[in-house]
């Protein structure tokens, strides 16, 4: 049996270790289960341990059942401190995204600072077309009604096609676009609010 099925096993028997368990830095649901199956805390012993045990499913519901209120607070530390990880994480990956755009922008290079412009025109001019392309097969639909549902339906699913390249797109234009205005407000002598993730991630370090 994999350690994923020993882990499935766990949650089944005792839900609290089963999602502790897995989380890094979360030893004391290991802890708690070696020292009631006489083993070392790590995968391989556990698992072990566990399958060889044919009372393993009331070991653990007695493990939780004993040790729940100090479960529920290595949780919630846990995943406070996995929350907090993934806020510094992504706090960094903003800083770099920042730190190239600033690059592109400086640069002596035309093409490397209007590159982002001119994804936005190219953005706006396939706009264009799809909705023209749209009206275009509603007037054609309107004009020959013998085939209005074939070219319709054609329509509907062109359309559903591009619902994720345009949400990709999108995305892209309203970070550049937050950036811009971020840019001018710094030319401008102004200080912008910090974002959301950044707001967390500095009352996270500074906590």
């Amino acid at each position: 049996m994999a350690w994923q099925d020993t882990l499935k096993k766990i949650a089944s028997a005792a839900p609290l270790l089963g999602r502790l368990l897995p989380i890094p830095g979360a030893g004391v649901a290991g802890d708690l289960i070696a020292a009631a199956f006489g083993t070392k805390n790590d995968p391989e012993s556990l698992e072990v341990a566990i399958n060889a045990d044919p009372n393993a499913v009331l070991k653990l519901r007695e493990i939780e059942d004993n040790n729940r209120t100090l479960l529920q607070q290595q949780l919630i530390l846990a995943e406070t401190a996995r929350i907090q990880a993934n806020l510094l994480a992504e706090s960094d990956r903003l800083k770099t995204i920042n730190e190239t755009m600033r690059a592109e922008t400086s640069s002596e290079d035309p093409y490397v600072r209007r590159w982002r412009p001119t994804f936005g025109y190219c953005a706006a001019a396939a706009w264009t077309v799809q909705i023209v392309g749209n009206m275009l097969a509603l007037g054609y639909s309107l004009a020959n009604p013998s085939e209005a549902a074939a070219v319709l339906t054609g329509a509907a699913k062109i359309n559903e096609s591009l619902i994720v390249p345009w949400s990709v797109a999108l995305g892209v234009l309203g970070i550049n676009v937050a950036k811009r205005s971020a840019d001018k407000a710094v030319a401008a002598g102004q200080t912008p609010a910090p974002g959301i993730i950044a707001s967390l991630t500095s009352r996270i370090k500074g906590g």
